[in-house]
């Protein structure tokens, strides 16, 4: 896929994060950390991979 770019500029926390495929991902961390983040490269990765939208 074209998102291994996207994956690069996450640290290893964040990376981890974006790729787990479990039904619920809890992302807890502290300010400034990268939340908003990795939010966006899951959705970004999700909309790449053609995953419904009612998954998402």
């Amino acid at each position: 896929m074209h998102y291994e770019k996207e994956l690069e500029r996450l640290n290893e926390y964040q990376r981890e994060a974006v790729l787990d495929e479990s039904d619920a991902c809890v992302v807890n961390a502290n300010v400034g950390s990268g939340k908003t983040t990795v939010l966006i490269s899951k959705s970004c990765i999700f909309i790449m991979q053609k995953i419904s939208v009612i998954k998402i």
